[in-house]
């Protein structure tokens, strides 16, 4: 049975300030008056820089709970909450990621006072989050804790005593949530952590039983039926799971997984079965959908017609990536168009779409030709010859790409047409890539003047924003993955990492893409690429994690004072009135990584 700590609050408080004086490397126990296992996580707590005092409580989605782990754990809550109703005892479920799911709390007096501590449904209680605690420590530490006072690392929570217990996935051992039970320091009970552990057995033994019953029903939903439907290809599909016939093992794969899933689960089901299109890695194909009836959680089955072919249903798999310029087909064959049609042609789209990128790709395919790229946005490279140069380059059977058209003065609009009739009139006929004139453009922001240019002059092909083609972005940071540093030969994304990546809405389009592929490459992630080797800020947007209004705020002022300071990150610390270091931990929790006095770039 668990001891209780004998520690006074004082002794403990002095024991956790005398930590983050002496700081996590130096620090030594010498009383030897806190428990091995408070002070480990007390370590972890500093490591992160937790507060002591005030927390921005941080509320997560609920969208994307395991059904499993509540109905497992339901009747067990109410069960337990009877049992200990009037005694000023209130009884929590979270999720792996100590994410409040449900609170019981007997009296009005109590919820309020658990409401002013946000201990509510949503509301993360992870150890990274508040410190020392009966949810997030459990979680840490994979085993049942009693958490007396003095021993939270939170001063918020030093009036309470909390003991929890994690619940264990039947079969795999991976713990899920876990139950945690709260209660006045003074009303602290030993047997407190025998219940919180009882408790999660139980729903571990409920979670068995209602599994297993899910099993079946999929597997049923998998049964060949009478006539030719029992030879075509048939997948059932769970939110982590795949089942598939012999004949749908062509469909089961890591990369469709996450494509599969996003498209049924966002259909409205009014209507079932339903016709759906597939816009797979081996062709666009139509499947007939049914919605598994299932209180677990969500289910469904897909009988495919492969046979029947949509549009530009021809197999990519064998295209040859070298004549690929964009992962989407509609924006490859626009391109392969305008580039047969045309010695000029126009890249439009937002900041970060990687319209410069595409300009050079473009450029590769005549690497014979010399390349001169001239910025129409930064005054210091349009120097007084530069038009001169510009001439030069195509007269010689160059590339020449001017960026950010958009920020073309009006006076410069007869020099950009003088040349778009010099590379129409210098195209060698023998030469099959020939040099062109390339022109990158913010079409949101383009003047009118620019707009009647580009009617004029060129075919303008628009490149996609990153979310509006969700369904390439994991091949994207494959692609990217694959150029890095770090990253061997063959490593691959898993189907929960695809999924992850497809579920961010990427305002900073391919630009902030990459950073998050060179913060993967940085873990040296081996050949399998996992969740746990995403950035954290992408791993808590995948799973529902929204920003507080504090962190909302927080990141605005990061972001004026980096933008001030030109991207130094010293000089903003200045400017917002704190460490350096405290600078940097912000900024990788907020997502605002960037090099070391990197000037803030605004063009694509």
């Amino acid at each position: 049975m668990e001891h209780l700590p004998t520690t006074n609050l004082e002794e403990l408080r002095e024991a956790r300030d005398r930590l983050l004086r002496q700081g996590v490397q130096n620090h030594e126990d010498a009383t030897g008056s806190v428990r091995s296992v408070i002070l480990r996580s007390w370590r972890r707590s500093a490591s992160e820089a937790v507060p002591t005092d005030r927390v921005a409580f941080r509320y997560l989605d609920p969208q994307g709970r395991s059904e499993l782990l509540c109905r497992s754990s339901g009747p067990v809550l109410d069960r337990l909450s009877s049992d200990l109703d009037g005694l000023g005892v209130a009884v929590f479920l979270s999720d792996h990621q100590g994410r409040i799911l449900s609170r019981r709390a007997g009296s009005v007096t109590q919820r309020s006072k658990l409401d002013n501590a946000c201990a509510a449904e949503g509301f993360d209680f992870s150890e990274r989050a508040v410190g020392t605690n009966a949810i997030g420590t459990v979680l840490e530490d994979k085993s049942a804790l009693l958490v007396r006072g003095g021993e939270h690392y939170n001063d918020l929570l030093g009036p309470l005593t909390c003991a929890g217990a994690p619940i264990r996935m039947p079969g795999t051992g991976r713990v899920v949530g876990s139950i945690a039970l709260t209660c006045p320091v003074r009303a602290t009970n030993p047997l407190l952590l025998t219940l919180a552990t009882n408790a999660a057995r139980q729903a571990e033994q409920v979670m068995t039983d209602l599994d297993g019953g899910r099993n079946r029903a999929l597997l049923a939903a998998l049964t060949p039926r009478s006539g030719p439907a029992r030879r075509a290809p048939v997948v059932v599909l769970t939110s982590d799971a795949v089942l598939a016939n012999p004949a749908g093992l062509r469909f089961v794969t890591p990369e469709h997984h996450p494509l599969l899933w996003a498209t049924v689960t966002g259909r409205s089901w009014d209507t079932d079965p339903q016709t759906i299109e597939l816009d797979l890695t081996d062709g666009r194909v139509l499947a007939v959908a049914h919605r598994i009836t299932d209180p677990v959680g969500d289910a469904f089955r897909l009988e495919f017609r492969p046979d029947v072919r949509l549009g530009r249903g021809a197999p990519r798999r064998g295209t040859d990536a070298a004549e690929s310029l964009h992962p989407v087909p509609a924006v490859n064959e626009h391109l392969r168009y305008a580039l047969d049609a045309s010695r000029t042609i126009a890249i439009g789209g937002a900041p970060g779409t990687g319209k410069f990128r595409l300009s050079q790709g473009i450029a590769a395919l005549g690497p014979q030709h010399p390349v001169t790229v001239v910025d129409l946005c930064a005054a210091a490279e349009r120097t007084p010859r530069w038009f001169a140069d510009a001439v030069q380059t195509l007269s010689s059977g160059g590339h020449l790409v001017l960026r950010h058209l958009e920020d073309l003065d009006a006076g410069s609009v007869d020099q950009v047409k003088a040349l778009t009739d010099l590379a129409g009139n210098t195209a060698d006929p023998r030469d099959p890539a020939p040099g062109r004139l390339i022109l990158t453009v913010n079409l949101k922001r383009t003047p009118q003047h620019v707009a009647d240019l580009l009617k004029q002059t060129a075919i303008t092909v628009a490149i996609p924003e990153l979310y509006h083609m969700k369904e390439h972005i994991p091949d994207v940071a494959q692609a990217i993955l694959s150029g890095l540093a770090g990253i061997k030969a063959g490593t691959t994304l898993s189907s929960a990492v695809r999924a992850a990546l497809m579920a961010y809405p990427w305002p900073g389009n391919i630009r902030e893409l990459r950073l998050a592929m060179a913060d993967v490459a940085a873990a040296r992630p081996g050949w399998l690429i996992q969740l746990e080797h995403l950035p954290l800020w992408l791993r808590d947007a995948a799973q529902g994690r929204q920003l507080t209004g504090y962190e909302k705020a927080e990141r605005e002022a990061i972001l004026a004072a980096l933008q001030e300071a030109d991207g130094n990150r010293s000089k903003a610390a200045v400017l917002l009135g704190i460490g350096r270091t405290t600078l940097y931990r912000k900024i990788k929790a907020l997502h605002l990584d960037c090099h070391d006095q990197m000037p803030l770039i605004t063009g694509g």
